[in-house]
């Protein structure tokens, strides 16, 4: 029916396996589906919530006909192929129906069963009338930024996922656990529609499909987003996923600053994040908390877990007053790891109210923490 380079082949396979689901009850859920597309051949694998697309070279046969195929069986079929040798895909037939298919290379030939194209589950997104265009770098580099906040409590299914909020200065993405909210702006001048990007709505992606939009776009690549208020269709090169929203309204995430009183201080981040990861060596549950004191030019930090040990690390740092407080170590190392550049600032205040951590001089782009009593830490 079609043959193709074992690479090609290998990485259209590697883009869709993600989502399909190898245990589905229901046969066909476990299958790729592959049509012709021109002197090409797209591959589809779906988890009814996801779909995932990858159309690659291929020269293809009058005698092709779509069908599906289970998807872990021939990437694995494909992979253990030889390196650097052709792969051909034949059909067998039996009273003139197609029953199962021969991927072969070399001398090397393996028989798959195969399923009728018509009955594979198509995420049909049609016609979706919202539509962005930005370079893939700026949008993996928000995502990144974002999705580690997203909230895992599948009871708040309205925080399950990365909000994007068309604004007039741009794109902004927001995800939050309720402990920590991450935003980043993506620029109007970023995005082909900018004169028109403050009148698109805003769309809530859920956390499994911005892991599935992460692995398909590629550095370099402009990147197409079309979405409406239920679907979102990502479009890089040769790859494409469409996935269902969430469909919810997403908390009013700007109102949520520290208070005015809040004192500033600065830091190296890489310097406090190999500070917190020493500490927790003997702590290791990050959910105990780490106490930060600020005061006289320094930054000191405690961990203590009475069951295991304790830990103690001091590092520079600029306030403009003292303050002692206390945040989950985990959560600061990640917000330390998606701020651009190494030096940050953090306003912080007593008591609940929340933290802001951002790149020094960036009000766009930031985190905020809720503070923390640290169980077991020092009190003076």
């Amino acid at each position: 029916m079609f043959k193709t380079e074992k690479h090609a082949f290998v990485a259209a396979l590697a883009s869709i396996i993600g989502v399909v689901n190898r245990n589905a009850k229901i046969p066909i859920q476990q299958n790729a589906l592959f049509e012709r597309d021109s002197e090409a051949v797209t591959v589809r694998g779906t988890s009814m919530d996801i779909e995932m697309a990858a159309r690659f070279t291929a020269t293809v046969a009058a005698d092709f006909e779509d069908f599906t195929v289970p998807a872990h069986l021939v990437a694995d079929a494909v992979k253990s192929m030889p390196d650097g040798q052709e792969i051909r895909v034949e059909r067998i037939d039996q009273a003139g129906k197609m029953i199962g298919i021969y991927v072969k290379s070399g001398r090397s030939r393996i028989k798959l069963p195969v399923l009728p194209a018509s009955d594979f589950p198509k995420l049909d997104a049609a016609t979706l009338p919202n539509q962005l265009s930005l370079a893939s770098s700026v949008l993996a580099r928000a995502l990144k930024a974002t999705v580690h906040a997203v909230s895992t409590d599948q009871t708040r299914y309205y925080l399950a996922g990365v909000y994007l909020r068309p604004k007039k200065e741009g794109l902004h993405l927001v995800a939050t656990d309720g402990l920590r909210l991450s935003v980043r702006l993506i620029k109007a001048i970023d995005i082909d529609q900018e004169d028109a990007i403050a009148k698109l709505p805003p769309i809530i992606i859920p956390t499994k499909a911005v892991e599935a939009i992460l692995k398909i776009i590629a550095d370099g690549e402009d990147v197409t987003v079309d979405y409406s208020d239920m679907k979102l269709r990502i479009s890089c090169a040769s790859r494409v996923m469409t996935a269902k929203l969430v469909e919810a309204t997403f908390p009013d995430y700007e109102r949520i600053q520290p208070e005015a009183s809040a004192i500033r201080t600065s830091f190296s981040a890489s310097t406090l994040s190999g500070a917190i990861a020493r500490v927790l060596v003997a702590t290791p549950d990050a959910g105990l908390g780490v106490a930060f004191r600020f005061a006289a030019g320094a930054l000191a930090i405690n961990a203590r877990d009475y069951a295991v040990g304790e830990g103690d690390d001091e590092i520079d740092c600029e306030a403009d007053g003292e303050i002692e407080t206390g945040y989950n170590g985990k959560h600061m190392r990640e917000a330390l790891e998606h701020t651009e550049g190494d030096a940050v600032e953090l306003l912080t205040s007593t008591g609940a109210s929340p933290s802001l951590l951002r790149a020094a001089g960036d009000d766009l782009n930031y985190t905020i923490l809720m503070p923390m009593k640290p169980k077991g830490a020092r009190s003076s």
